[in-house]
């Protein structure tokens, strides 16, 4: 998979050997609260607009969704979440109808403007995951090159079309600048006005919103993996009404608040507690969570999206190897990774004897796609050779 020759997936085969063969996971019956001490190294930020570290996976899945999520087998095949259903035109142009009864954990209704605010913030703040996923496919990479700002596409007809002025120069830079201020304050300030559904339903730009549960996602040049970037936490959608009392948007900076702190999403938890440097989070069962097990088992809500079954996990980062195995066999958590060669020893000293046997560890592949950014600028990553003995 290769994306407008910015960014290379390393075959998943390849990230499963490298995965496999170094540690495995432990998982024993839960005790209260649920201890997860697997995670070997602590999230970089809890807004997931910026934070781009594979840790942030399994926490953001807990506390956000998208319009479509991996089905919990596969890499490539999604299912669709906060969208009922969805239809792909010519891998160019998407067209997601949502959910009317998905809501955020504060009981917020989610529609088609939650998810024009959520991808059009993680752009214009210029975060990680935006920049390095979107290039060429919601943004002008070109331009953004030459203007250090992220634009979605298409933004700056919108908001001359709903009155929004100063971006009638031949300077490229100033109009940018200007764009950018004026999507800030829209943003920041978001109460889904005229003008600002002007903007919003404006047709030829990045995301547009056709109606109060219809919303489509068109890409700069045809691209058959939108809905896979939109499955991981680069399409999660985010309740507006908390980014703007917690200190709004800015462009190319980001929000210290939430970084820090988090924001309310859709997902089956919600973040409880936060330890200083990210050390402990505690997550709690959604008590607002719009799926029910009765919508799960009627096929009307895939299985990936079920409600909470653990009410509180306690996930404790960055804990060394030796700490692990001891919690683990110390009953002090549910699960752990470890490497291979404790496996005689965390069998040996592991607190229920009756269950100290070979049975207690399983190995398993961990299926994951790791991500290489490289600078096309240089002459040893924009070889065509070289990227394609990569991919291969």
């Amino acid at each position: 998979m290769v994306k407008k020759n910015i960014k290379i997936i390393i075959a998943v085969v390849i990230a499963v050997i490298m995965v496999g063969a170094a540690f495995a996971v432990l998982y024993h019956a839960p005790k209260a609260p649920f201890t997860d001490v697997s995670q070997t190294a602590a999230t970089g930020s809890l807004d997931p607009a910026t934070a781009f570290f594979t840790t942030d996976g399994p926490l953001f899945t807990a506390l956000f969704q998208g319009l479509t999520e991996f089905n919990g087998s596969s890499t490539t095949q999604v299912v669709p979440v906060l969208a009922s259903s969805y239809t792909i035109h010519n891998d160019q142009n998407y067209t997601f109808s949502l959910r009317t009864d998905a809501k955020f954990s504060n009981n917020q209704s989610i529609n088609a403007t939650s998810v024009w605010f959520s991808f059009y913030r993680g752009l214009v703040m210029g975060g990680g995951p935006y920049v390095s996923d979107y290039s060429g496919i919601l943004y002008n990479g070109t331009a953004y090159a030459n203007t250090q700002i992220v634009l979605p596409w298409g933004i700056i007809g919108a908001l001359k079309s709903a009155g929004y002025g100063g971006m009638n120069t031949n300077n490229m830079s100033q109009n940018y600048k200007t764009a950018a201020t004026d999507l800030d304050s829209i943003l920041s300030n978001f109460n889904y006005n005229s003008t600002e559904m002007k903007v919003m339903s404006f047709a030829d730009q990045a995301i547009v919103v056709n109606s109060n549960y219809n919303v489509s996602i068109n890409t700069l040049n045809p691209y058959s993996y939108l809905l896979q970037d939109v499955a991981g936490w680069w399409g999660d959608i985010v309740e507006p009404s908390y980014v703007d009392a917690h200190g709004g948007v800015t462009n190319n900076t980001q929000n210290s608040y939430i970084n820090l702190n988090g924001v309310i999403g859709s997902g089956p938890y919600v973040l409880s507690s936060v330890g200083k440097g990210f050390s402990t989070i505690v997550l709690k069962a959604n008590p607002n969570y719009w799926v029910t097990n009765a919508m799960i088992a009627n096929g009307s809500v895939p299985s990936i999206a079920q409600p909470a079954h653990i009410k509180t996990i306690v996930i404790k980062y960055g804990l060394d190897h030796t700490s692990r195995v001891e919690t683990f066999d110390k009953n002090q958590s549910a699960i752990s990774t470890v490497s291979p060669g404790s496996f005689k020893s965390i069998i040996n000293g592991f607190y229920d004897k009756s269950e100290a046997t070979g049975s207690l560890v399983k190995t398993f592949p961990v299926i994951g796609t790791f991500y290489i950014s490289m600078n096309v600028k240089r002459s040893y990553t924009n070889n065509t050779y070289f990227s394609s003995v990569l991919y291969n």
